[in-house]
C-alpha cells in the first residue's frame, strides 16, 4: 500500500472513529430516544424578527436560568446532533472556516461534534433569539418586540445554528427558498440520519407581507405537515424545539433491571454551562426511553415516580418504549399556509 493510501486510510479511520460521538442512536437495551415516540427527526423553522429574553413562550427555560441566543452561524449540513458521514465533517469545517473569514470569530471548537447547541462564548455575535411565537404585529412593524437583549447577567445562554440550505444565503421565503430548504430529498435525508434542524426563513425584501408565500414555499409547509401527522417528523415551535435537544443531550439518568422491572430515574439536566437543575414535567414533555419491559417499567424524577407513562409498541428499531406524555402535540398554527410570514 502506498505512502498517501495510508494516510488516508488512517484519516478516515480517525473521522470514522470520531462520529461515535455524533448523533449516532444508542442500542443499548434500555436507552434515552432521541426524539418524542414516533418521530424520527425535528425540524422547526426561525426567522428575522426576534422575540423579547422575557418571553416564556418561545424561552421556556428562563426559568431555570437559560437562554437561547442566535449565534449568527448559518449551517448547510442536513441535520444537527445527526448520525454523521465525512461529507457532513469536510462541509462543517469549511462553514467554521468560512465563519470566521467573515467574522473574525472561531467557533469551530466542536467541528466534528454538529451540534444545534453550544454554549455561548465570549465574542459571539449578539443578536435577537428567535422570532417564532410573536403575536403582536404592531409591535413587530415597529421594531420594538426585540428590544429586550438575552444578555442578562445571570443567564447561562446557548447559541444555535439555523439550517440555511445546501450552500449559500438564502434570500427569503418568497423567493421560494423554503421549497428547497424542505424539499423532499432534504427531509429524506434528515430522517436516515435523525438528526435536528432549525431551519432558516427569512423574507424576501421584494415580496408583500401581506402575500409572501410562493406556490413552493406552501407546498413544503404541507408537507411538512403531513410528515408530522404521520408521526415521521416532530415539527414544533423554536423554543420547544430548542429546549428538547439540550435536555435530550444533557438529560441525567440511570436505570436498572431486575427480572422484569425496569426502573429508570433521572437525576436531572446536567449543562455544560450550569450545574445540575431538576427539569419538571412540562419540559420533560415527550421524552421517551427505550425498555425491555414497558409494562413493568418505572420512571423516577429526582425520586418522585411519574404517573400516566404512556406504553409504546415498537417502532422502527423494533424496540419497544415508554413516554411521558406530549401536552399539545398540533402542528404549529404559525408554521400553516395562511399564516402571516412574520410570526415565523
Amino acid at each position: 500500500m502506498s505512502k498517501r493510501r495510508r494516510t488516508a486510510v488512517a484519516v478516515s479511520a480517525i473521522l470514522v472513529c470520531l462520529a461515535a460521538g455524533c448523533g449516532w442512536e444508542s442500542r443499548e437495551e434500555i436507552a434515552l430516544r432521541k426524539f418524542p415516540y414516533p418521530y424520527v427527526a425535528a425540524v422547526s423553522m426561525a426567522g428575522d424578527v426576534g422575540v423579547a429574553v422575557t418571553d416564556d413562550r418561545e424561552q421556556p427555560l428562563l426559568s431555570r436560568g437559560i437562554a437561547f441566543v442566535d449565534g449568527g452561524e448559518l449551517v448547510h449540513t442536513v441535520g444537527q446532533d445527526a448520525a454523521c458521514s465525512l461529507v457532513d465533517y469536510g462541509r462543517q469545517l469549511f462553514e467554521y472556516l468560512s465563519h470566521a473569514f467573515v467574522t473574525g470569530e472561531w467557533t469551530g471548537r466542536a467541528v466534528f461534534a454538529n451540534h444545534l447547541l453550544e454554549p455561548w462564548q465570549p465574542g459571539e455575535r449578539d443578536a435577537p433569539v428567535p422570532a417564532a411565537g410573536v403575536t403582536d404585529a404592531a409591535a413587530v412593524e415597529a421594531g420594538t418586540d426585540g428590544g429586550v437583549s438575552p444578555w442578562e447577567p445571570d443567564l447561562r445562554r446557548y447559541s444555535f445554528r439555523k439550517y440555511a440550505g445546501r450552500w449559500g444565503r438564502v434570500p427569503g421565503v418568497g423567493s421560494g427558498e423554503l421549497g428547497r430548504q424542505l424539499s423532499e430529498g432534504i427531509l429524506l435525508e434528515l430522517k436516515a440520519k435523525g438528526g435536528w434542524m432549525l431551519v432558516d426563513v427569512r423574507l424576501a425584501e421584494s415580496e408583500s407581507d401581506a402575500s409572501p408565500w410562493t406556490p413552493g414555499s406552501l407546498d413544503a409547509l404541507l408537507a411538512l405537515e403531513e410528515e408530522h401527522r404521520e408521526g415521521r417528523l416532530y415539527v414544533t415551535m423554536p423554543g420547544r424545539f430548542l429546549a428538547a435537544n439540550l435536555i435530550y443531550r444533557y438529560l441525567d439518568w440511570e436505570a436498572t433491571h431486575s427480572g422484569d422491572r425496569v426502573e429508570i430515574r433521572i437525576r436531572g439536566v446536567r449543562d455544560e454551562a450550569g450545574g445540575l437543575w431538576v427539569p419538571t414535567l412540562d419540559d420533560l414533555q415527550g421524552l421517551t426511553f427505550y425498555t425491555p419491559a414497558p409494562a413493568n417499567t418505572r420512571l423516577y424524577v429526582a425520586g418522585e415516580e411519574i404517573e400516566g407513562l404512556v406504553r409504546n409498541p415498537a417502532d422502527h428499531t423494533r424496540r419497544e418504549s415508554v413516554s411521558i406524555p406530549l401536552k399539545d402535540d398540533r402542528f404549529p398554527s404559525a408554521f400553516l399556509p395562511g399564516a402571516p410570514a412574520r410570526s415565523l
